[in-house]
């Protein structure tokens, strides 16, 4: 929950002596779309965290790769050798944590925007929402 509130005050312009601790009328609609992502992947982290340690070993990612294919349409051609990549790049030892999990579905999404079902309008509405949150607009 925090991470959707942090993410959701990163896109308010106006300052106010009350952002920083309280959802604003500003913030609000931000906040129900982050809560509603974060919740979506916690959902699918916790079914590929079998052993329920919080984190993701490499055995889980593999065996848990269908979920971030089927459900997030990512296109994953070597479990293995992209869990190995996802180690170097978060600069992780043996294990994916959350963020980590989080912060590469949604960067793999936005690269695969293109390959969006036409019936996926929240998927284009959170592509549209990254992209503004990335040129700050």
């Amino acid at each position: 929950m925090i991470r959707a509130f942090n993410a959701s005050l990163k896109k308010v312009n106006k300052p106010s002596p009350h952002n920083q601790d309280y959802v604003t009328k500003a913030t609000f609609k931000f906040l129900l779309i982050y809560l509603r992502l974060y919740y979506e992947l916690w959902i699918d982290f916790d079914k590929i965290d079998v052993d329920d340690e919080r984190r993701i070993s490499e055995k889980e990612f593999i065996n848990g790769s269908h979920i971030l294919t089927e459900g997030w349409h990512l296109k994953i051609e070597d479990s293995k050798a992209t869990f190995k990549t996802l180690l170097q790049k978060y600069n992780a030892k043996n294990f994916l944590t959350f963020t980590d999990f989080c912060d590469y579905v949604i960067s793999e999404r936005l690269k695969q925007h293109a390959n969006l079902d036409s019936h996926d309008s929240f998927w284009w509405f959170i592509w549209l929402f990254f992209i503004m949150v990335r040129l700050n607009i």
